[in-house]
Formats: structure tokens, C-alpha cells, sequence
């Protein structure tokens, strides 16, 4: 019987190529590829969510090191090939339970459906050089060049070192660096149509780590490493609550809608910040919700099914063809 278990390190793969494509945003691919996503194990799914996001956020660092260790330049690398070499050296670095000899071997076997062998030696050559080597690499000196030094070491654009080293000075550019790459926790708004943010909190206690109130917005909370994914977490099936940030959700309240009024959402998308205004609206009045992408509407709509919303009225339509804005 032939496996159809969808492969964390294969599925994470595809989404970087269909990244590098420039195309379409993170967001949207991720969405595209559910299918896939959506049937990977616990352990896998964290895998997954670790190589994309992973590789991504380090990717600049990732570059520099095998920049310095291979004797072919980047440029002249396959993209595909060099998005192996990307989630194998991560998986080296920075996930310390996964075993050199497998972060090496499963790169390889990645390539091996449309490499030559030649291609597949590289790989398995850099990776093994890298895990030897990558902690010696020298970086660029920060007294002698602090952009190429930050830039290198947090895997940011030099154009961007250099405008906050402008503004900020190298101390605090390292600091604010080092603030983005800190994996953030999970934000999402409570569902007061349904329940109170106290109530929530207490329910997600026995299911996540580090739980806590939002600063700023009345209705989030914040936590880290859930024991299911999203979806099956029962507060989330009842439709107690909706994945969002904390400044989306601070958007939406500055607002100030009223119960019984009528607003229109020009650029709906999912339904986020359409399904706050109805629930600050406390389920009463009229949202219209417009979007381009029907597919997208349609997820609004079970969305807000499953959030207990009844007011809303969606509507496909393109605004700047229709209003003929250029």
C-alpha cells in the first residue's frame, strides 16, 4: 500500500519554493497548500511549522554561513537545491533533537526525485562541512562593518541595518533585532458573543503554556505551545474564540461602532476583523463584507457560523474594477 501521509519536511519544502516564486504572499500559500498542512501529525506539524518559519526567519544567516562553506556561489545554486540546503542546516542549528545524520540524510532524500547524484554529493557534502564548521564560520567584524555584521548574524536586509543604525545606533539596532526573531506566542480575540475573556482563559489553562491576558486589547490572550493544534481545541470548535493579533484586534476597536449600524468591509479577506466589528456591534445591525476572492468568502462565512455571527452579508465583487481605480 502505497504511504500518502503528507511528509513534514517534503510539504515545507513546497511552501519556500512557492515563496521564492514571488507570487504570493506567506499567508495565502499556506492557505493554498491546507490540504497537506491540515493531515500532518502533532509532531510533524510542529516540524513543519518549525523548517518554514525557521528557515525564513534565519534565512539570511543560513545564506551567509553556506555562502562561506561552498565553493559555488549562491546565485548559482538551484533555488530548489539551495531551500534543501536551507531547511538542512537549520534543522543542524537550531533543532538540537534531530540528529545530525537525519537532518542530512532526509535533505538528501528531498533532492533525490530531480537531482543528479552529482547535485545530491553537494548536498550532502555541505551539510556534513556545515555541521562541522558552522560554529567557526567567521562573521564580518562590527567594529569594522556593523551593517554586514547585524545584518549577517540576525539575518536581516542591509538596507534596513543601515537605516535603523542610522536611527537607533548599533546597540539598539542588536536589541530590536533580536526582538523580531523571538518567536512570539499565540494571540487570539474572545468571542464575547459567546463568552467572557475570564472564562476563556480559564477553559485554555490545561491546554497551553504561559497563558495570559493581552496588555491592550480588552478582549486577547495570549499563550505559547498549545497541546493540539488550533482547530481541535474546544474552545476554538464551540467558536469561543478567533486567532488574531493583539493590533489587528486594537484596529477594529478604534472604530467605535455602534449595535444597529451598517459597515462596510471594502477588503474582507477571511473575515477577521469583519467578525470583530459584528461581535463590538454585539451581533446587531448590518455588515456588508466585500472581497474579490470568493473562495475567501466563502471561508468568511463559515467562519462566522462557527463564531455565532448572523449579520453579515457577503459580496464578490472587484472595487477597483467597478469603481475604475487606477
Amino acid at each position: 500500500m502505497t504511504n500518502t501521509q503528507p511528509d513534514a519536511r517534503k510539504t515545507a519544502l513546497t511552501i519556500l519554493n512557492s515563496l521564492d516564486k514571488g507570487n504570493h504572499t506567506l499567508d495565502s500559500i499556506l492557505e493554498n497548500f491546507s490540504d497537506k498542512t491540515d493531515f500532518l501529525s502533532k509532531k510533524d506539524r510542529s516540524l513543519f511549522n518549525a523548517l518554514v518559519f525557521g528557515v525564513i526567519r534565519w534565512r539570511g544567516r543560513l545564506d551567509y554561513i553556506i555562502g562561506h562553506l561552498s565553493n559555488t556561489p549562491l546565485n548559482r545554486i538551484n533555488p530548489k537545491v539551495l531551500n534543501i540546503i536551507r531547511i538542512g542546516l537549520f534543522q543542524i542549528i537550531y533543532l538540537s533533537r534531530i540528529p545530525v545524520s537525519a537532518a542530512v540524510n532526509t535533505s538528501v532524500e528531498l533532492a533525490k526525485p530531480f537531482a543528479p547524484p552529482w547535485v545530491i554529493g553537494f548536498i550532502n557534502a555541505i551539510l556534513r562541512n556545515s555541521a562541522k564548521k558552522f560554529k567557526t564560520v567567521p562573521f564580518p567584524d562590527p567594529y569594522k562593518d556593523p551593517v554586514s555584521a547585524i545584518a549577517a548574524q540576525s539575518s536581516f536586509p542591509k538596507w534596513l541595518i543601515e537605516r535603523w543604525l542610522h536611527r537607533y545606533g548599533p546597540k539598539e539596532t542588536s536589541q530590536l533585532c533580536d526582538a523580531v526573531n523571538t518567536i512570539p506566542p499565540i494571540t487570539i480575540r474572545t468571542n464575547t458573543l459567546k463568552t467572557t475573556r475570564k472564562n476563556l482563559l480559564n477553559l485554555l489553562k490545561k491546554e497551553v503554556e504561559k497563558i495570559e491576558y493581552t496588555t491592550y486589547s480588552p478582549d486577547g490572550i495570549s499563550f505559547f505551545k498549545p497541546n493540539s493544534s488550533i482547530p481541535e481545541m474546544k474552545g476554538f470548535k464551540d467558536g469561543w474564540f478567533v486567532v488574531q493579533d493583539e493590533a489587528a484586534q486594537l484596529v477594529t476597536s478604534m472604530l467605535d461602532v455602534r449595535p444597529g449600524e451598517t459597515v462596510l468591509d471594502a477588503c474582507a479577506g477571511l473575515g477577521g476583523k469583519t467578525g470583530h466589528v459584528a461581535q463590538i456591534m454585539k451581533n446587531q445591525g448590518t455588515v456588508l463584507a466585500i472581497d474579490k476572492d470568493e473562495i475567501k468568502l466563502s471561508r468568511l462565512v463559515s467562519e462566522m457560523k462557527r463564531l455565532g455571527i448572523s449579520i453579515i452579508t457577503p459580496l464578490a465583487c472587484d472595487l477597483e474594477k467597478r469603481l475604475n481605480i487606477k
